[in-house]
């Protein structure tokens, strides 16, 4: 497994905004949207285990994505997201329409949420989110996306306004 503190930042892609910490945490300093990622090549399957904390739930906060690259017109996702309003909920695009089928479970500030991202071989991606304080808390949602992003990224974006 792989943390921010023993995986060397020259790997990752991000914003100037965006620091790492010695707790192995992501600190967005902006008020405009920030990208961090890392490009991977992952057709025969991928899992990414994300703990995420929302302070300000008013703000939409991509938490964990697969993505071929936003702004691309053509962009494939599929991933966890806040919507802004107080909740986790499924967001993907597989043509030219973002699609947001459910909702997860309630985003409170200030709490920590544990979210397991998985892409198998055959194209299914499943995404998994619990509330860290109380893993009775929980939801998945499974979609199958083809191999639509078999050369995709390992996304962050954050709103952080």
């Amino acid at each position: 497994m792989e943390d921010f503190d023993t995986y060397s930042e020259t790997k990752w892609s991000k914003d100037d905004a965006i620091s790492f910490t010695g707790s192995q945490a992501l600190i967005p300093a902006s008020t405009t949207w920030l990208t961090l990622y890392r490009d991977i090549a992952f057709s025969s399957g991928i899992i990414i285990k994300v703990d995420a904390r929302v302070d300000n739930i008013a703000s939409a906060f991509h938490a964990a994505h697969f993505s071929t690259g936003w702004p691309n017109a053509d962009e494939k996702r599929f991933g966890v997201q806040s919507d802004g309003a107080g909740q986790w909920r499924i967001q993907y695009r597989t043509a030219t329409d973002w699609v947001n089928p459910q909702n997860l479970i309630p985003c409170e500030p200030n709490q920590w949420y544990t979210i397991v991202l998985a892409k198998e071989a055959n194209g299914i991606c499943t995404a998994i989110i619990w509330k860290t304080s109380d893993p009775s808390v929980i939801n998945r949602y499974s979609f199958d996306m083809g191999t639509s992003l078999n050369n995709a990224a390992y996304r962050i974006w954050n709103n952080a306004n």
